[in-house]
């Protein structure tokens, strides 16, 4: 298996990719309780959840090797 990080794993998964924050929410990568502020770079994964509709990671977790 080749090592790939999130965001390369989301965008291959469900299409999802970088977008900018409009207003303040939480990162949803389990064990991150960082914020994601308003103007900040967050990943929209894409991925169906029932609130909000689609999972957001931090560009901290989404960084990350998997």
């Amino acid at each position: 298996p080749v090592p790939m990080t999130r965001t390369e794993f989301y965008a291959r998964k469900n299409g999802g990719g970088y977008r900018t924050a409009r207003k303040e929410c939480k990162c949803q990568q389990f064990g991150c309780f960082n914020k994601i502020l308003p103007g900040e770079r967050y990943l929209d994964t894409q991925e169906t959840t029932t609130w909000p509709a689609t999972k957001r990671i931090c560009a901290t977790c989404a960084e990350v090797t998997v």
